[in-house]
């Protein structure tokens, strides 16, 4: 596809990686990268012909290219979890492709670059992901949108970028219309479910203590699967949350009678991953923008599924404040430097996050200028693209299939609350009510509840509507043919596998050295190094994940400055 392959490694990369040069726009073809999910079937690059483009409806972790006569149109996921880079000069030039890294390897040469620093301040200071919207570190390389699709024209060599109405919260709960969407959204995933429980019983599900992952349970509970059959995970590692967490889980499989942490019928073969292997998965998923690296160093031998609550913060209330007060959040963490150095940091969040305000005011139509929503949809657009979306894409490369039911964009088009209700939890409240009502009786973590009001809304509103349950039921006990693909899995050896803790060792290793510190301190202040170092030594939890953006930023800089 008119790409370069930057890593010689034993990863096949060509399956989730792709580059289109606008000078050879003859050698792109059709093709899928990452899997697309629907009711009818899981789709990936083997079975990607069964697949009607008129059917993506953004789930799954997926870009998928369709070439078309004289177009090249190239989709992406709901959540733009791979993300997409274009890099575009004034000449007409362009070159795209779903790994920043790969992206920036291949035009670093051929083009003219230039360093955002802003970019740059922002993502040493923020906690664990990138806020900006569309930014990058390289001034030329822009991130499109989570709802934006490219149209190429071959014939003339250029471009354009649409941008798709996702109707994000935008539908009132106290409608038909909702809740025909929300039965719909229920019988997708209980078709989902079931069509792979009928092909692979390698599906795994968290549960734990909280509302995210429970909802995601009730399409498991419902879906008239064996429990015993799926690998359902509560985390049992003697740490104070994962305690009440296990005892809640717990509490839940004693009454359904199912066995937690049950992996008897996991298939855990595996093939281990180079060390180089391991460096470009990160290289090409999580580079300047993700701060937690995880080095996945293995290949699974059969297809993993993977269902999680991720993303449940974009139902409920979260990030719940002003702009205003998100800057000055993001801002505390640069006190810990000098005044001047301290300033141009925060100058630089605030330069981002107006940015990225500016982008969410138009998308979503923000009429005040202390909305939440602004905060609320920066969450949504940046931080969850970001981290979740990342881990999604991270997973491909170990033969792991990660989806989130609460990530779907037919839930997305609801609003959270109503006017009779202000309760934010109120959207969750109703899925509960009218799908798993029974699950309400098991306690919340940290000791968490709904609201009576909101509960006594959710089932008013359920009970308005409940003339279409009798529909539901109906479809969600038919059977449907589910698409299933033959997934190659990684021939299982005996090699030793490089541990994570090796690889941390390495990366602090290299921030330490003095080569590196002096390339560091050409883009930051040696207060800022200082920092990081204390950081990497004294926190428990991801201490290196400050050195995890200054070591892309640093070589960014490095490459682009060479004379």
């Amino acid at each position: 596809m008119g790409s370069a392959q930057i890593d010689k490694t034993g990863i096949e990369f060509s399956k989730y990686v792709f580059l289109i040069d606008s000078d050879k726009l003859d050698e792109v073809s059709t093709d899928l990268f990452g899997f697309v999910v629907t009711e009818h079937g899981l789709y990936t690059r083997d079975n990607m012909q069964q697949l009607s483009p008129g059917s993506l409806d953004g789930t799954g972790t997926y870009v998928y290219v369709e070439r078309h006569d004289n177009v090249i149109r190239i989709h992406q996921d709901f959540s733009g979890n791979m993300g997409l880079y274009l890099y575009s000069d004034n000449s007409g030039k362009f070159v795209i492709s779903n790994s920043f890294y790969q992206l920036f390897m291949y035009v670093k040469d051929k083009y003219s670059l230039t360093f955002n620093k802003d970019f740059a301040n922002q993502f040493m200071t923020t906690w664990i992901t990138s806020l900006s919207f569309d930014n990058t570190a390289i001034n030329e390389i822009e991130l499109i949108p989570s709802h934006g699709r490219i149209d190429i024209d071959i014939s003339e060599r250029s471009y354009k970028v649409e941008y798709l109405n996702h109707e994000l919260n935008s539908i009132p709960l106290n409608s038909i219309k909702a809740l025909t969407i929300l039965d719909k959204w229920y019988k997708k995933w209980i078709s989902i479910i079931r069509g792979l429980a009928d092909n692979t019983d390698q599906i795994e599900v968290d549960l734990s203590g909280g509302f995210d992952s429970r909802l995601v349970f009730i399409f498991i509970l419902k879906s008239g699967v064996d429990l015993n059959r799926i690998f359902i995970r509560s985390l049992n590692d003697g740490l104070h949350t994962h305690a009440e967490d296990y005892a809640i889980a717990s509490d839940m499989a004693d009454h359904y009678g199912f066995k937690l942490n049950n992996e008897t019928m996991l298939d855990n073969r595996h093939r281990n991953l180079s060390k180089e292997d391991v460096y470009s998965i990160t290289r090409h998923t999580k580079w300047s923008f993700h701060k937690e690296w995880t080095f996945p160093n293995f290949v699974r031998t059969a297809a993993r599924f993977y269902f999680g609550g991720f993303g449940g913060e974009t139902i409920r209330p979260y990030w719940d404040m002003s702009p205003q007060d998100l800057i000055k959040k993001e801002c505390r963490a640069a006190d810990y430097a000098p005044d001047n150095v301290s300033q141009e940091l925060k100058l630089s969040v605030k330069n981002i996050l107006d940015h990225t305000f500016s982008k969410i005011k138009a998308k979503y139509h923000i009429t005040t200028e202390d909305d939440t929503d602004y905060s609320f949809n920066t969450f949504r657009e940046c931080y969850s693209r970001n981290h979740f979306g990342k881990i999604c894409y991270e997973a491909l490369f170990t033969n792991t299939f990660k989806v989130s039911p609460i990530m779907d964009p037919d839930l997305q088009k609801l609003k959270l609350n109503d006017e009779r209700c202000p309760d934010k939890n109120l959207v969750i409240a109703l899925i509960f009510s009218r799908y798993g009502k029974d699950l309400l009786q098991f306690r919340f973590d940290g000791g968490r509840e709904f609201k009576k009001e909101t509960i006594q809304e959710a089932e008013r509103i359920n009970h308005k509507y409940s003339i279409l349950l009798p529909i539901l039921r109906r479809l969600a006990k038919s059977d449907n043919k589910f698409e299933f693909p033959v997934i190659a899995g990684a021939e299982p050896d005996q090699t030793k596998a490089i541990s994570r803790k090796e690889m941390e060792g390495e990366m602090y290793g290299l921030f330490c050295s003095n080569e590196f510190k002096e390339a560091f301190l050409k883009v930051f202040n040696i207060s800022t190094y200082d920092h990081v170092h204390t950081f990497a030594d004294k926190k428990p939890y991801f201490p290196l994940r400050h050195i995890y953006s200054a070591v892309p930023l640093t070589r960014i800089h490095e490459e682009i400055n060479q004379i």
